[in-house]
């Protein structure tokens, strides 16, 4: 053999007697210090049934995501304006909208930010709010605000003249109504599909509703407790 291999098995030899004699003092640490390893967490066996178990995951995606309720909040910005009002609370939005107008323009920031709503269109955003915070019962968050002129973008026109029959004393009606009535529904008719997010649930209908501007209420029966429907696109 050549003496070059000869000396790089010496060297191999050696690492490795390095390496038993340096296990051979952890052991020794361990033992005299009581010293315990951790257990070794085992994931759990992979399902037997792949499909099944991503419908599962989906459903269960969709009860914790997807639920929206109203929340009586303060908003600050830059310490200076203030303002209480009803926030509708969505867990799965990618971010935090508030209608023009409502704060002055001097708080804003002129923003490139996109943004979609459900039936992908997009929606017109020019100013933004960085330096803000949200405040419930005592508990103040740090939040950023894009400002949207028009949630609903060309759907303004048409519920605005609706808007004007909840005045007292309303025009009477008259086919421009009509027409923003049509063109509301067929809008409506191109957003996304909805799917039930507790499709096992007991369904519970209320037809008697119309003192609360529902002219039906569907429910849902989940671990003995009612609750509205909470509708998320199944797509």
């Amino acid at each position: 053999m050549e003496i070059s291999t000869l000396q790089s098995e010496v060297k191999t030899l050696g690492t490795r007697i390095s390496l038993l004699e340096a296990r051979n003092i952890e052991e020794t640490f361990s033992e005299d210090e009581g010293y315990l390893e951790p257990p070794t967490i085992q994931s759990p066996p992979p399902p037997t049934d792949p499909k099944c178990s991503k419908d599962q995951e989906i459903l269960n995606l969709e009860r914790v995501t997807f639920q929206k309720w109203y929340v009586s909040i303060k908003i600050i910005i830059n310490n200076d304006f203030i303002f209480n009002g009803i926030a509708l609370i969505d867990s799965g939005a990618d971010l935090n909208c508030i209608r023009e107008g409502i704060v002055p323009t001097k708080y804003c920031q002129i923003t490139k930010q996109a943004l979609t709503t459900a039936d992908s269109s997009r929606m017109k955003i020019n100013y933004k709010i960085s330096d803000s915070w949200v405040c419930n019962d005592g508990v103040c968050l740090k939040a950023h605000f894009i400002v949207v002129r028009d949630f609903y973008q060309d759907r303004y026109k048409d519920t605005k003249i609706l808007y004007q029959r909840l005045r007292k004393n309303p025009q009477p009606w008259t086919i421009v109504h009509t027409q923003a009535i049509r063109r509301i529904k067929l809008r409506a008719k191109s957003l996304p599909c909805l799917c039930l997010p507790l499709p096992e649930a007991f369904k519970i209908v209320e037809t008697y509703a119309s003192d609360i501007g529902y002219g039906g209420v569907l429910k849902q029966k989940f671990e003995n407790k009612e609750q509205l429907v909470r509708f998320t696109s199944g797509h």
